[in-house]
């Protein structure tokens, strides 16, 4: 240091007071032109943050104490020439302690004089805890910016102290707009007032709050969000601020929604699944009764003259039962297991015949509007069931209107996954033809809809409908590989849309050709097997009544017998489909060894795809379904017979 007097405040007088009340460390050291000196004076907090005594600092320089590789040293260099020229500087530097202990440090430097000499003061301030604190300010913004979560902190003063990178990019902020801002500041004074301050209030006061809710935006656009309003206290327990994490829930929410709903239609769906098994199981016996009941009648009505009195009692009797297996067949349509005889159609064409026979049997107080798709709308199904879908969607139709009004039939086409209700699960993707028959009528409430498939379920009074017809609408729909929508609403109407698989129009075919042969017998022998005693009885006397040599059985075991005692004299086998321990196709197999010739009639009280699974090789099966009457057995009997070899 030059000889020259340099301005600097005289410290002598209070040196106690300045260095020894400071909380931060405090050197007193000369300085001249070869370089620091000594220290002549420090205070109790530099001997403790150092770790030396007084005694042992007042031997050691500013130089013993820095060091010297520190990468702050140049900054130093330069803040001390500043000092030299300005009388004070500040800049940062990095000590160690007596025992080799590293931290960064700020220093405050001024001229000063010191007992008449000019020294240099330094305020030395430990920058440990701030660096520390620094670095945790960084972890924490690193692990809230990697989440998706929008998360901020809001202190006492509803003001914005930190926010993550979701929440900047949620509502298209940059910081600057956000720190230190107040919330009403930044979301707007009413929304601040209806929606946030309460919670922050409640938070503040100490109580944690979590909640779920639809929010939505100024676009319009809704989403359902999950709120955690977290109460921060400081180290001595007091609340200085709220965490608020705000998680979207949207995409969660609607999968949960869609999840319940797939699963209340595949509820659905095993229920009417259920259902169906059960018609089907009912149908099939109620089948066997009503085969043994019109064969009786048929049989009893050979044995009277023909002016007895008891001839028009069993002609009640036969037709009763014919209503009832009318029924029955509803009732196979819902559980799929009607036996069908699907062809290539245009629906147009179809619809367009039937629609006379619709507008007789709606009658003169409901309009009937068609409006075919403006191309052909190719199906594959039997034509039959066409006929019994609209006409059962129609009368229900018709009845829901309940005096004057409307019902519209038109086709179309989908492509692709059509649209599922929640009525109906069972559907495939692919390219539709879709009727649609809507009506201005009086509309479902949705827990009827909820039931509107199953069967003997009805609204109506109980002498108006059996509930079966939209069931068979639904067994006939699926049986086609087909699904249903439905659109209604009190006093709006209801619209059925019924999908169908589309087919190429290539496919289309002029129609079936049918021939009704004779049902007589020519004296060929025929094996019948049926576990049900009184079918068999009756089906044996159909039989013999035509001509034919008959022989029967309950069992299999006798069955295999009969077979293995008459097998090269019978001509065909007639086998129920369903029995205890065998069906009628596995049977076939088991007797074929023995019934070289025969050729094969199976008889079910129902029937669907895999009924007669079961015989490999088997190329010419038939089906007859239960009940029949004498002459569709004899014919079916005599066309079998008379089929080439």
């Amino acid at each position: 240091m030059s000889n020259t007097p340099l301005a600097g405040e005289n410290l002598g007088p209070r040196i106690e007071t300045l260095l020894h009340g400071l909380n931060d460390a405090a050197f007193v050291h000369l300085y001249t032109d070869s370089g620091f000196q000594c220290f002549v004076e420090v205070n109790d907090t530099a001997c403790s943050r150092y770790g030396y005594t007084r005694e042992e600092l007042l031997k050691l320089s500013p130089t013993d104490i820095s060091l010297p590789e520190d990468s702050a040293q140049r900054g130093a260099q330069t803040a001390r020439r500043q000092l030299l020229d300005g009388g004070a500087a500040v800049f940062e530097a990095t000590h160690r302690t007596k025992n080799g202990v590293e931290f960064p440090v700020e220093i405050s430097s001024k001229i000063a004089v010191y007992c008449e000499r000019q020294v240099i003061l330094s305020i030395v301030r430990d920058l440990s805890e701030r660096q520390q604190s620094q670095e945790h300010q960084r972890r924490l913004e690193a692990i809230m910016s990697s989440t998706d979560d929008m998360m901020s902190y809001i202190d006492g003063n509803y003001r914005y102290l930190t926010v993550n990178e979701a929440y900047l990019r949620e509502y298209e902020f940059h910081r600057d707009d956000i720190i230190n801002k107040t919330v009403a500041e930044v979301m707007g004074p009413e929304v601040f007032a209806t929606v946030v301050k309460a919670q922050l209030d409640r938070a503040l006061a100490g109580e944690p709050i979590k909640y779920q809710n639809w929010f939505e935006y100024g676009s319009g656009e809704k989403r359902y969000k999950d709120v955690t309003y977290q109460p921060h206290k400081s180290t001595d327990g007091r609340i200085v601020g709220v965490v608020v994490v705000v998680h979207d829930l949207t995409l969660n929410k609607k999968f949960a929604e869609e999840r319940l709903e797939l699963e209340a239609q595949l509820a659905h769906g095993h229920k009417m699944e259920s259902v169906g098994r059960l018609a089907g199981g009912i149908a099939h016996d109620f089948n066997n009764m009503l085969f043994v009941i019109m064969g009786h009648a048929d049989l009893a009505r050979d044995t009277l003259a023909p002016h007895h009195p008891a001839h028009d009692e069993i002609a009640m009797v036969q037709g009763a039962s014919l209503k009832a297996a009318d029924l029955t067949q509803q009732l196979l349509a819902f559980a799929k297991r009607q036996e069908s005889k699907p062809v290539v159609f245009d629906l147009n064409e179809a619809i367009s015949q039937i629609t006379a026979m619709l507008t007789r049997t709606l009658g003169e107080d409901i309009q009937l509007q068609w409006n075919p798709a403006d191309k052909p709308a190719v199906i594959k199904m039997d034509p039959s069931q066409l006929d019994q879908v609209l006409t059962n969607l129609c009368v229900n139709a018709r009845d829901a209107i309940g005096g004057n009004g409307t019902i519209a039939i038109s086709t179309s086409f989908e492509g692709g996954q059509c649209g599922i209700c929640q009525y109906d699960f069972s559907h495939r993707a692919g390219d539709f033809a879709t009727i649609t028959v809507a009506d201005d009528g009086c509309g479902m409430e949705p827990d009827v809809v909820e039931h509107i498939f199953e069967p003997f379920f009805t609204t109506k009074n109980c002498n108006q409908g059996t509930g079966l017809g939209r069931s068979t609408v639904y067994g006939i729909v699926h049986q086609n590989h087909g699904h249903i929508e439905i659109d209604t609403a009190v006093g709006k109407g209801t619209t059925f849309r019924i999908h169908l698989p589309a087919h190429d129009p290539a496919e289309l075919v002029d129609g079936i050709e049918s021939t009704a042969p004779a049902a007589l017998g020519g004296g060929e022998t025929i094996l019948v097997v049926e576990d049900d005693q009184d079918v068999l009885n009756i089906a044996v006397r159909y039989l013999e009544s035509y001509g034919y040599q008959v022989y029967s059985a309950e069992t299999k075991a006798r069955a295999l017998r009969t077979a293995t005692e008459h097998g090269g004299e019978i001509d065909l086998l007639l086998s129920d489909v369903v029995m205890p321990t065998m069906s009628g196709p596995e049977l076939s197999q088991t007797l074929r060894p023995y019934l070289p010739k025969a050729k094969l009639v199976f008889m079910s009280g129902y029937t669907n795809d895999n009924l007669l699974a079961g015989c490999p090789g088997e190329t010419e099966m038939h089906l007859l379904n239960k009940p029949f009457d004498r002459q569709e057995l004899g014919m079916m009997i005599r066309t079998v017979l008379d089929q080439d070899n």
